[in-house]
């Protein structure tokens, strides 16, 4: 299976054989017919292949693990409560000698699983990812016992999201990428307006990149006058999100930048986003990943030339997330309700689109003001 977990031999150096290539269970009778804890990661991780954003999230985090359980000459089976939760610290306060630029195939004294310290939304998931895991072996009958599950509870803290940009920063980014991005060293025409149509796509839907990835030209479809785009998120989940003005007047602009028709066709198979020397060919995630963290880096350097540091440090550190976050907020701000944006972003619970509420305390705040005023 393409991608799937290397040998944990290839990642640091070689340990005893009590380490992690050793067979876990020893148990020749489990439902997976694995021999080593290898084969059982790779047997959890094929589960998954058809999902190539959750794939890859799960390799990373079970690569990261089995490192950390060779380095420790530890095996699946032999992982306590106590170790789990060491684990869990050493993600959160991690050595330094850990920490940099991803190498995940070097050995031990170039092995760096981590580029920073995880947050404490980061360590859940990673919790969360292992439970599944460990739940998976156990169902299976490879294992017994489950530590991360019994794990100490991280709680991610209650609040409101922070982590998108307000209308004045977006009005400066639109700006910034229509006409300082395009005079930029090393920035063609093509990649200039493909930047802008990436920009706005990601604000105007709020879809993820990797809904963003697989989406074909002929998703745009209209109906009795109005334009849908039908996009496929998570779990190949299918839904139709409407098209505003503005999209459907950047979705022309573009493709007449491609010397394409303004509108597509329904059975269009062109890639809603492409390869800037031949946009007939798709681009990966990481691909669209990268480029928007570049526009970020270059507004962020833009912002700290004209004088603001501070906000341009903070631009720097932005990803292609934040403005689906972003999208969301200013969807709120506009009147429409928690459900029509729920549908929007295709969240398959309201809380999950109630993290937004920054809205409602910014209205909030504002009636507060006026409380207890002498009326005219």
């Amino acid at each position: 299976m393409v991608g799937l977990l290397m040998d944990t031999n290839s990642l640091i150096r070689p340990t005893p054989a009590s380490a992690v290539i050793a067979s876990s269970s020893g148990d020749a009778a489990n439902l997976l017919g694995a021999t080593s804890d290898m084969e059982a990661a790779q047997a959890w991780l094929s589960r998954h292949a058809r999902s190539a954003n959750t794939l890859r999230t799960y390799e990373k985090e079970v690569r990261r693990y089995m490192g950390w359980l060779t380095m420790h000459e530890l095996a699946l089976n032999t992982v306590t409560v106590a170790d789990a939760n060491a684990y869990l610290h050493w993600l959160e306060r991690p050595p330094a000698m850990f920490v940099g630029k991803k190498r995940s195939r070097a050995d031990l004294d170039e092995w760096r699983p981590l580029n920073k310290p995880l947050s404490e939304r980061s360590l859940k998931h990673a919790q969360t990812i292992l439970i599944a895991f460990y739940r998976y072996l156990n169902d299976a009958q490879y294992l017994s016992g489950n530590p991360f599950a019994l794990a100490e509870r991280i709680a991610v803290p209650a609040g409101p999201l922070e982590r998108y940009l307000d209308h004045d920063l977006w009005h400066r980014l639109q700006g910034f990428v229509r006409t300082e991005l395009p005079l930029q060293p090393g920035v063609s025409r093509a990649h200039a307006e493909r930047c802008g149509w990436l920009v706005t796509f990601l604000y105007q839907t709020g879809a993820r990149i990797g809904e963003l990835a697989g989406a074909r030209m002929g998703d745009f479809r209209q109906k009795d006058g109005r334009w849908w785009l039908r996009i496929t998120g998570k779990g190949k989940k299918t839904a139709e999100i409407p098209v505003s003005d503005a999209l459907l007047t950047a979705l022309g602009v573009y493709r007449m930048s491609l010397g394409l028709r303004p509108l597509p066709s329904v059975d269009e198979d062109v890639p809603v986003v492409g390869s800037v020397s031949n946009y007939r060919r798709p681009i990966t995630t990481q691909a669209i990943h990268k480029v928007i963290k570049q526009v970020f880096s270059r507004f962020g350097e833009s912002l700290a030339a004209a004088g603001e540091p501070e906000l341009g440090r903070r631009a720097a550190a932005m990803s292609a997330h934040w403005l689906r976050h972003t999208s969301a907020t200013h969807q709120l701000d506009a009147g429409l309700s928690l459900v029509q944006v729920q549908r929007n972003l295709r969240h398959s619970k309201l809380e999950t689109t109630a993290i937004y509420t920054h809205v409602e305390q910014d209205a909030l705040h504002e009636a507060m003001r006026q409380f207890g005023k002498p009326k005219a």
